[in-house]
This record gives C-alpha cells, sequence and structure tokens, in this order.
C-alpha cells in the first residue's frame, strides 16, 4: 500500500486535529497511531511535505515541524510525552522487527566496545599495580606480543613468556599507563582496536622513562569475555632522563 504524498499530510494533521478535542494523556494515542500507520506503510512525511511545498500545493496542511511545535505548547512534557508515545508504539507493535534487529545490533555493538574499553582500563591497572594474576586474565593463552619498537625483545608468544618478560621490564619501576579515546572495529567475536598511549616509567633517581605511541590490538571473545591475542607497541616519541655524574 503506497499513499500519495496530500494523503500522507492529510492524515497528519487529522492527527493534530484530534490532539485539539481530546483531553488528557489520552490523546497522545491518536498522534501516536497515525503516525505509526504512516510509517508501516512507508510514508515519507518530511519529503511529502516539502514536495507538496514546492509544487505550491494550496491544499497541504502543516509540516511535521509544526506539528511538533505545536503539540510542544499543547503539551509541553517532553519527558512523559516520549514516554507516552514509546510505550504507545511498543504496544502497537512498531518498530516493526527489521527495524528492532537494527537497533539490537548497535545495542550488541556497543555493549562489546565497553566491554573492551573496561577490559584495557583493567590492563592498565592491573600492570600499574603489579596485579600479575589479574594482568595475565587479560591475554589469550597463546598471545603475541610485540615490545620491540621499544627497544624490547622480538615478538614474545604465549601468555607465561609474555606476562615473563613484563615483569622482567618493570618489576621493579614505577609505573603510570594511560591510554586514550581507541578506534576500535569489531567483527562478532573478533575486534581490532588502536589506542592512543602515554606512560612514565621510573627505575630509580638516575632512569627514568616519558613515552608515547599506540597500541595496536587484537582482541577476541572467550568464553563471554574479550581477551588481547595480540598487541603490537609503536612509538612516536621515548624520552628517556639519565642522572650525570656527580660533580
Amino acid at each position: 500500500m503506497e499513499l500519495a504524498d496530500l494523503e500522507v499530510i492529510q492524515r497528519l494533521d487529522l492527527a493534530y486535529q484530534r490532539v485539539n478535542v481530546h483531553a488528557g494523556d489520552g490523546r497522545l494515542v491518536h498522534v501516536t497511531d497515525c503516525v505509526i500507520r504512516l510509517v508501516e506503510v512507508g510514508a515519507d512525511l518530511v519529503g511529502a511535505t516539502k514536495r507538496l511545498a514546492m509544487a505550491g500545493d494550496e491544499n497541504f496542511c502543516t509540516h511535521p515541524a509544526h506539528l511538533i511545535e505545536r503539540l510542544q505548547v499543547a503539551y509541553p512534557q517532553p519527558r512523559l510525552v516520549a514516554s507516552t508515545v514509546l510505550s504507545n508504539a511498543v504496544e502497537d507493535g512498531w518498530p516493526p522487527e527489521a527495524i528492532w534487529e537494527d537497533v539490537v545490533s548497535d545495542l550488541d555493538t556497543f555493549k562489546d566496545w565497553l566491554a573492551i574499553c573496561n577490559a584495557k582500563a583493567r590492563y592498565c591497572r592491573t600492570l600499574d599495580t603489579k596485579d600479575w594474576d589479574g594482568f595475565g586474565e587479560i591475554f589469550t593463552e597463546d598471545c603475541e606480543l610485540d615490545v620491540s619498537d621499544s627497544g624490547g625483545p622480538p615478538p614474545i608468544r604465549g601468555r607465561d613468556a609474555a606476562i615473563a618478560s613484563v615483569q622482567a621490564a618493570i618489576l621493579t619501576a614505577k609505573t603510570a599507563h594511560q591510554v586514550h579515546l581507541p578506534e576500535i572495529t569489531i567483527n562478532g567475536d573478533e575486534a581490532y582496536a588502536v589506542w592512543p598511549m602515554q606512560d612514565r616509567v621510573v627505575w630509580g633517581p638516575d632512569r627514568s622513562l616519558t613515552g608515547y605511541g599506540h597500541y595496536h590490538e587484537r582482541w577476541v571473545r572467550q568464553n563471554g569475555e574479550w581477551k588481547i591475542a595480540a598487541l603490537k607497541l609503536t612509538r612516536l616519541h621515548m624520552d628517556f632522563q639519565f642522572a650525570g655524574p656527580a660533580d
């Protein structure tokens, strides 16, 4: 079923007229029902009004923007309006299932994005507090660690060997690792992330490092949890401080 532009606007305008006739919260049901039905049959509300306006049709009624403005004046409680409209829409079976699938998919993607961000925050915290058990839980058993760009060893395979290498590098140092807004691409149970990073490592009064760069990571979901399967650290700048000889 397709609606002509004029019929679309007439039905929308009829909804506005019913708002003026009916009192109480129930008056919103008419507007909601009208708009829902128009959306269900694929009516292009904004497009229809624009086309009619451009054609100079004298019979076209009110633009959706005007309708919204009038509704806000007649019922100036946006939170209650939104709540009522949403509840009525859900009761009437809208949005269609296809739209809900898109909404659910976007929500799941955001949940995964947030879970990876939380895991990376634990990475920084457990590394700097030297919680080696907690730090190890963030990696897969067969992970690959590459910090060669920082002057470290060649890429290391295996969680135990990777954790041992990190321990050897900073076990006696005081550290502070920070990451910033990431770029994360999620594809099912696998994700790729790039994090801008900064770290401060102080081995003692005569040696320290302030570094800047990026973590490049591949994450995988295992038993419902996101873990790092591969990590490569690249550097933009490394500022080493060494104490000079005493005079």
